[in-house]
């Protein structure tokens, strides 16, 4: 039997509609013009696809988020941009996607998204645009060890730029973080080496 996809379509959007919490923004994006074209491609029926969606694809399903804690959120350490590292950096994941999405809605998702050169219909990673093709991170090929990465700003093989600004940011949102990270580099939150105690 042959699928009409558009009636097909209408259908998909209506059933995810019809979800508890689902987020408007969320449904905007299964009418975008690309998302529309990659239904059809698939010659899936709604309820098929809407299973597709679901296994591939959960951030879509993501509540919206209260506003306490969209506001809590914003003042985490984690900066805008560093999320959308998570989003569509060189290890992204679907979590970090659907939280993005929830945080900035659709029309920045698609925007930063296109920035970094990511894809909605795919985890490809991305670039980010504000480095230079030489101050890239290198994205891990399918099968190699996963990239390592050293986010601690207390250690001297820090991967960031700013290690003082990073060190700084974490200290205004959280002393007891400061000091455990610090702690575990051997160090004090002011950067000079622990001092050894006499049991240990």
């Amino acid at each position: 039997m042959t699928i009409n996809s558009a009636v097909e379509h209408g259908k998909l959007v209506a059933k995810f509609a019809a979800i508890e919490g689902v987020q408007q923004s969320a449904i905007d994006q299964l009418n975008d013009p690309a998302e529309v074209a990659a239904f059809k491609a698939s010659a899936l029926d709604a309820d098929a696809y809407l299973a597709k969606l679901k296994a591939e694809r959960a951030h879509l399903f993501a509540p919206a988020v209260d506003p306490a804690v969209a506001e809590a959120a914003a003042a985490a350490a984690i900066t805008k941009h560093e999320a959308a590292g998570l989003a569509f950096g060189p290890l992204p994941t679907m979590q970090a996607r659907g939280l993005y999405l929830q945080a900035h809605g659709l029309e920045d998702y698609k925007k930063t998204m296109a920035a970094w050169g990511a894809s909605a219909l795919n985890l490809v990673p991305g670039h980010d645009p504000l480095k230079k093709a030489d101050e890239r991170e290198i994205i891990p090929k399918k099968g190699d060890a996963p990239v390592k990465r050293n986010d601690n700003p207390w250690s001297d093989a820090y991967s960031g730029k700013d290690a003082e600004a990073r060190r700084l940011s974490i200290l205004r949102n959280s002393t007891v973080r400061a000091a455990s990270l610090a702690k575990s580099e051997g160090k004090m939150i002011d950067g000079r080496p622990l001092r050894k105690t006499i049991n240990g």
